[in-house]
């Protein structure tokens, strides 16, 4: 394995000169197109960049913060910045301007690359406050900024490249990736050269992919997930096709027909929402296939897995119900995809089961900023569903008497940028703040978060997040159970936009979203997975009651992070009074 991702990009491209790298998205006569760029030509690009950032003063150790949408120029200008030695700082696209601020600040960041030029431009007189800020540049060409992303080096330049690339070491700070601050205030993540390559090494060894694989690129670059992914392709010959935005996953799906998804939870729930969202608008027997199938599939798959016998008539069933149900939601999904592999969350079993139900095999990852993307994979999915599999070889995983995971390893981080960070390990151990339950057979299943553990007035020790767990899906977004030092436990629950949407529209509800979570047939829907779930906790752990927030939780509106995680505390906070009302 090379000592640095630049020179794992180098041996990738010295393969297959010729060979796609990423196809990027470009609008023609009103739709999208995707045009390939080859591996020698993104080399000649990231020379161009490099050779710029140089003419700069950009040196081994400088912070290079790059705040922008996902996009084929943010990876190329990553590479650059990391082929001199300098240190990228990804910020998240969506984050407010305080935010954005407070992170260049933190990791003294000497350049910003934003965009476009209007990004910033109403805050000029703001950077000055920066004082370790010296240029601020942007991606696409403008009147005030200089730009960059899209120079052309000479075949000099790429020998001058290779030459800057050598000089890396493993132990070279690479990325400084801010955490997404679900439970407070965010912090930087240290990550070397030897974290990523380390855990490119181990995950290889686990989920090996054929060469010519294909994958989108839509998640934040900002995010460990998404880079490691882009990374991911300099070991294996995979190619990338970036998505124009999150609303055109579907296009992109159409174009790129990838084998393998790499996905956070939300995006695999909004697949399953609009499939059965769709046959519910076609007919109630369209709707009534669609949940047969996956029935019938999961029921099938789960044998096979376990080697069962399958009767003939189980057979004969699901047979018919693949060539007139499950071959069109394949297609649907590109038609060549096999894997399909979720992190970033908690991934709900439901969603899970869905996916698997079609033959695809669902690997569900757990790892942190912290742990540099993937700590752990589940490669046996159907027979161990919930678990998030085995820890990867390069790591070593335990759990404290109070069940929460420690962690080491070459891929763990050393510690939060300018921070002392001692107090955040344990004889060499990362406190992970997870808790979990390891099986039998090796595999961890998260269980909840130390900071979560609500206590009631009763003394009772309870984990909320498998209480949600059991009442999301479908309709239901979000379960954010409350109960802290009150006698018993209460939830707000939050309801999946598109979904109430569909209804409204099919049973002609009119009013607006605040307005349809009144209507019977939602309230029934969410009694039902209450009173569900209630049959199966004991009686401490029941909900007793629950209270509907009169609107969807978004990401603008500060309630969940850029990969769609739920800032549960924010919730809490901003809903106090509908919570409170319930005892």
């Amino acid at each position: 394995m090379s000592n640095s991702v630049p020179q794992l990009y180098l041996d990738f491209v010295a393969r297959n000169p010729s060979a796609n790298f990423v196809h990027i998205p470009e609008k023609q006569d009103g739709k999208w197109r995707w045009i390939p760029i080859s591996r020698e030509d993104s080399l000649l690009q990231v020379a161009g960049v490099t050779r710029k950032l140089d003419s700069l003063g950009v040196k081994k150790g400088d912070r290079v913060a790059i705040w922008a949408n996902t996009r084929a120029e943010w990876c190329l200008i990553d590479l650059a910045v990391l082929s001199l030695g300098a240190v990228v700082v990804g910020i998240y696209p969506t984050l407010a301007k305080d935010i954005v601020f407070e992170q260049l600040r933190d990791s003294g960041a000497s350049v910003l690359i934003v965009e476009i030029e209007s990004q910033v431009l109403q805050w000029e007189d703001d950077f000055d406050e920066l004082d370790s800020l010296i240029h601020l540049m942007s991606i696409e060409e403008g009147e005030e900024l200089l730009s960059v992303g899209k120079d052309l080096g000479e075949e000099d330049d790429v020998a001058w490249l290779r030459e800057q690339i050598l000089k890396r070491s493993s132990e070279d700070l690479a990325s400084i990736i801010y955490t997404s601050g679900t439970t407070g205030k965010s912090k930087g993540v240290s990550l070397t050269h030897q974290n990523f390559t380390s855990n490119l090494e181990s995950t290889k060894e686990v989920l090996p992919l054929p060469a010519g694989s294909r994958s989108l690129v839509c998640l934040p670059l900002g995010h460990s997930l998404q880079r490691f992914v882009v990374y991911r392709a300099f070991v294996e010959d995979i190619e990338g096709y970036f998505a124009p935005s999150l609303r055109e996953i579907a296009v992109t799906i159409q174009a790129a027909k990838p084998t393998i998804l790499i996905a956070v939870p939300r995006m695999l729930e909004k697949i399953q929402n609009k499939i059965i969202q769709q046959a519910r608008e076609r007919s109630i027997i369209a709707l009534l296939l669609v949940r047969w199938a996956i029935s019938t599939g999961w029921k099938v798959q789960k044998m096979r897995a376990n080697k069962e016998v399958i009767s003939w008539k189980l057979r004969q069933r699901w047979r018919f119900l693949e060539r007139i149900v499950v071959s069109k939601i394949r297609a649907r999904l590109g038609g060549e995809l096999t894997q399909i592999v979720s992190g970033g969350a908690p991934l709900n079993d439901e969603t899970a089961k869905f996916f698997m139900a079609m033959g695809y095999q669902v690997i569900e990852g757990w790892g942190l900023s912290e742990t540099c993307a993937p700590a752990t994979l589940n490669m046996d999915g159907v027979r161990k569903i919930g678990s998030v599999g085995k820890v990867l070889s390069n790591m070593e995983l335990k759990l404290t008497e109070n069940s929460e995971i420690l962690i080491k390893g070459q891929g763990v981080f050393s510690g939060y940028y300018g921070m002392d960070s001692e107090d955040y390990f344990q004889d060499g151990f990362f406190k992970t703040g997870d808790l979990g339950r390891i099986d039998e057979d090796g595999y961890l299943y998260i269980t909840g978060r130390s900071k979560d553990i609500i206590v009631t007035a009763g003394g009772k020790n309870i984990a909320p997040q498998r209480i949600a767990q059991m009442i999301e899906g479908e309709l239901i977004h979000h379960c954010i159970v409350v109960g802290d030092q009150q006698k018993y436990l209460v939830a707000l629950i939050a309801l999946e936009e598109e979904v109430l949407q569909g209804l409204a529209s099919e049973r002609g509800w009119s009013g607006g979203f605040k307005d349809w979570i009144h209507e019977k047939e939602v309230q029934n829907w969410i009694k039902e997975r209450v009173d569900g779930a209630n049959t199966q906790l004991a009686g401490f752990e029941q909900l007793k009651k629950y209270a509907v927030i009169p609107k969807a939780l978004t990401e603008d509106d500060g309630l969940l992070t850029s990969t769609q995680k739920l800032k549960k505390n924010a919730v809490i906070e901003r809903y106090q009074a509908l919570w409170q009302k319930l005892y």
